[in-house]
């Protein structure tokens, strides 16, 4: 399934064969998500899947942190300087864990990892071991965005860390990553957006650079672009984008409420509990078509609405005319089953809606992941964290749909100088002599 892509394939067979613990990342489009995909398919170990986020754990069918941990909001270096980070009364669920998956690692504080080596080195009972002994496979992007890191807690975060990322953990040292960096891009292939993509990623920006960009990329005209959507720094702007274009169209409003079952946490739900659209609305799907119609991303036009039907042009090549149907998002939890003794996963609830969300626009945080044909990018006052630019440009396939609202200032390009030194000094895809498989594929 990798056969072209020798990096992926080395990854997947490090995942499936070996016991290291990896690192794997890679720039934006380089196949991450599909590659976490293939292993949870193939993978024979018992696998516990855990996110920083609920939208990222209900993305790849796992459990956030917290929930996995049964953790409150406290800060972790709070809880770990409290000692509330402590051996659970039935911890068979832990014990029985052979593989610790953590999706978007690079939005994990650094005092988080640590708190989930303890937790792991108490629940394995085998505190001598680096998280208990288990495998530790970690997926994300540095270079994207960080962890979040309060005002009101910031000042003593840094008296106790230097970095906030997850490789600034005290535990870090004793973890012994094999570091992988997939290469090959999948959404872009043009040679100079790929090198201007670069440019933001690493944080390599100079005056001349800046006045190509807005020469290039602002003030386009998009009146015959298709189905632009506005990529904008904070939330406020993305909705009022949204609400202002829905109120322009004067058709009836039909709101679609979704069924919850169970337990499903607000900070899960994919889309809006009410969905409210009109006929003309621009709308994205949120979840990938199991036939295939459409995937997570997806823009189109709502052409027909009914109270138990929702029919959308789509934006590509055929302009396809596709009725909608309702979707399912599971929420789970790990559990010990007696009679298997060892770890499932059950699902505990779900939240069906239509897969949809108005698609006018979208905050850079709620793009990633997303691929676009025509981004107009509003960067409003300027990024005020690393990595928005860059994640905001990379969502576009082709510098021919990248548009800028505002010009691009030099401080617009931001890259953590910690996040830079990281990746510099890291050896990536380098696989120890001694391993049959690297042997074999480097």
């Amino acid at each position: 399934m990798f056969k072209d892509n020798k990096i992926a394939s080395l990854a997947l067979r490090l995942m499936l064969e070996t016991r290291h613990n990896l690192y794997i990342t890679g720039d934006a489009g380089t196949g991450k998500s599909t590659l976490l995909k293939h292993y949870l398919e193939e993978v024979k170990k018992k696998v516990a899947i855990l996110a920083p986020t609920g939208m990222a754990a209900i993305n790849v069918g796992g459990e956030t942190i917290h929930s996995f941990c049964r953790l409150n909001t406290d800060p972790a270096w709070q809880l770990l300087e409290e000692g509330k980070v402590s051996k659970l009364r039935d911890n068979r669920r832990v014990k029985s864990v052979d593989v610790l998956v953590i999706d978007e690692i690079s939005m994990v504080r650094s005092d988080m990892l640590d708190l989930l080596d303890k937790f792991f080195r108490l629940n394995k009972e085998k505190p001598r071991l680096p998280f208990g002994g288990v495998q530790l496979i970690l997926f994300g992007d540095h270079f994207q965005l960080p962890p979040i890191l309060k005002r009101e807690e910031k000042e003593e975060f840094i008296r106790r860390y230097q970095s906030e990322y997850f490789f600034g953990a005290k535990c870090f040292p004793d973890i012994f990553l094999k570091y992988i960096k997939l290469e090959h891009n999948y959404r872009q292939s043009e040679a100079e957006f790929i090198k201007l993509l670069n440019y933001f990623r690493y944080g390599v920006a100079n005056h001349e650079l800046i006045t190509w960009v807005n020469s290039k990329f602002l003030n386009k005209d998009v009146s015959q672009e298709k189905l632009p959507i506005t990529i904008t720094t904070i939330n406020k702007d993305a909705a009022n984008i949204n609400f202002d274009e829905l109120e322009k169209i004067p058709q009836i409003e039909y709101t679609y409420k979704a069924t919850i079952v169970g337990t499903f946490g607000e900070e899960l739900y994919p889309t809006e509990k009410y969905l409210i659209l009109k006929e003309g609305a621009q709308v994205m799907f949120i979840k990938n078509d199991p036939e295939k119609r459409w995937v997570n991303g997806t823009i189109g036009v709502v052409e027909k609405l009914e109270k138990d039907t929702v029919l959308v042009r789509l934006n590509n090549k055929n302009a396809k005319l596709v009725e909608v149907e309702l979707s399912t998002w599971e929420s789970y939890k790990y559990e010990y089953d007696e009679e298997k003794m060892e770890i499932v996963k059950k699902t505990v609830g779900s939240f069906v809606q239509y897969p949809l969300k108005l698609a006018w626009a979208v905050t850079i945080h709620k793009s990633q992941g997303q691929t676009f044909d025509n981004c107009i990018i509003n960067m409003g006052r300027g990024a005020f964290i690393f990595g928005q630019t860059y994640v905001a440009f990379s969502r576009c396939r082709t510098m021919e749909g990248v548009h800028l609202t505002v010009p691009l200032k030099l401080s617009d390009i931001k890259a953590d100088p910690n996040v830079f030194a990281f990746d510099r000094k890291t050896l990536w895809n380098v696989v120890g002599l001694d391993d049959k498989v690297g042997n074999e594929l480097l």
